[in-house]
């Protein structure tokens, strides 16, 4: 796990190598899109946020007048959406790639400043992009990335300036999301105490704590705004809060996939190796999380220097393992694996030049075994899909989303001629999505025993 606290490579123009990451980024995002942009629709979960982008667009205001996540991504949607002046479910998606593109480059940031060449650095980000599923939820992943990348830069630097940055951004991540303004709140936290190992920058901490604080009520302010100015919205805000404190869980838990209970026999010898990887997973988000920890805290105490493209990920590991066990599924392990991953790649692009490539392609491996096979573009091929209009924008879909697009088509002609609008439940808002309709009730996702 030690890094040398120098493995950034000396670098002319630090400007050009923003640029190149940037670039890098788009690419590889844009090459994301081109394979399985047209891929798939779920009704269920991708359907809530376009449905719930599709009303913040004409002015609906999320979680007070429909069921929604924290509004940051609902009005980044629909302002890119209105920019196109398109509700359709391709515009939704280039505004949810062009997010995705944002956490890639923080990313790839964080990696730049270990990796010893550009191709490393290629590698590290068709890593990523594995990762980033599922599509509707690229926006926790992104965020992630962001608070990995503000860390990284307070780390490799402490000054106020940096501490604002950082409590901003684990203000506007709560903006996106409760749950990740706690995980950015811990990941600091984390931060604080090895910068608090060394005399040096002890003093820049104690310095900039109050820049941090202030940083989070600013990076909160659309929030704290909306508290203040939009009717209705504090009720409902602080409603929806004492229900997941009421219920005590935040998503509805599944069995942990541990690698020891894996079925050998069901299935065959691709799929069983899969299993047990997604299984290794879940381990190393907690051996991993709590072993870097502990080395790092020992080397601290005995003087040893870190990198911050290594501290910063490390940080995380614990807080974001929360998301994956929450409901621990393939999804949800995409979601919180982000900072081991970053973790990994860190260790072994700074390795010796063998090594370190042939753990690039072990991690590149791995990766594309446990992922390919739950991406849209790989599960709709040729055989198995076909093309389906969904309002404007033509689809590939499988066979049964394609009879349930269809079905939601004829009902409205045959039923919802003169504007009348429909009950989907339980788990249907993207019907109300597909056909442009306002849901008669709030509680769009039926998961609510009350």
């Amino acid at each position: 796990m030690e890094l040398p606290a120098d493995v950034m490579p000396p670098s002319r123009n630090a400007m050009r190598d923003v640029l190149i990451v940037t670039l890098l980024a788009v690419v590889v995002t844009l090459a994301h899109f081109v394979l399985e942009g047209r891929a798939g629709l779920s009704l269920a979960d991708e359907g809530y946020l376009w449905y719930g982008s599709q009303r913040t667009m004409i002015g609906d205001v999320p979680i007070r007048d429909f069921m929604a996540y924290d509004p940051g991504r609902y009005y980044w949607c629909s302002a890119l959406m209105r920019l196109v002046g398109d509700n359709g479910i391709m515009a939704l998606r280039v505004a949810v790639a062009s997010f995705e593109a944002l956490g890639i480059a923080c990313g790839l940031y964080v990696l730049r400043r270990a990796a010893a060449n550009w191709a490393q650095l290629v590698v590290g980000a068709v890593v990523l992009a594995l990762w980033m599923f599922p599509r509707h939820k690229l926006f926790d992943i992104s965020i992630c990335l962001m608070l990995v990348a503000a860390l990284c830069a307070l780390l490799s630097q402490p000054s106020r300036t940096r501490f604002l940055i950082l409590g901003a951004a684990v203000g506007i991540a709560a903006v996106f999301g409760r749950n990740h303004g706690v995980y950015g709140a811990a990941g600091s936290v984390l931060g604080f105490a090895y910068l608090m190992t060394s005399s040096g920058t002890r003093r820049s901490l104690f310095s900039g704590l109050p820049a941090w604080s202030v940083g989070i009520v600013v990076g909160y302010l659309p929030v704290l705004f909306m508290f203040a100015l939009v009717p209705g919205f504090a009720r409902a805000f602080w409603q929806d809060v004492l229900f997941l404190v009421s219920i005590k869980t935040t998503n509805l838990p599944l069995p942990v996939p541990w690698p020891w209970a894996v079925d050998w026999i069901r299935h065959g010898l691709a799929w069983v190796t899969r299993d047990l990887l997604i299984g290794l997973a879940f381990v190393a988000l907690v051996v991993t999380g709590v072993g870097a920890i502990l080395v790092i805290g020992i080397g601290r105490m005995r003087k040893r220097a870190y990198a911050p493209a290594l501290v910063a990920p490390v940080c995380f590991i614990l807080p974001y393992a929360h998301y994956a066990f929450s409901r621990a599924d393939i999804g949800h392990l995409a979601l919180g694996i982000f900072p081991l991953l970053l973790t990994f790649l860190v260790v072994r692009v700074s390795g010796k030049r063998l090594a370190g490539w042939s753990s690039l392609a072990g991690l590149l491996a791995v990766s594309a075994l446990i992922m390919v096979p739950v991406h849209p573009g790989f599960q709709c091929t040729p055989e198995s899909c076909s093309e389906v209009m969904v309002g404007d924008d033509k689809l590939l879909l499988d066979a049964g989303t394609a009879s349930s697009v269809t079905l939601l088509q004829r009902l409205e002609h045959e039923f919802l001629e003169g504007g009348e609008t429909f009950v989907a439940t339980p788990y249907w808002p993207g019907a109300y999505a597909v056909l442009g309709r306002r849901s008669p009730v709030w509680e769009i996702y039926a998961l609510s025993p009350y």
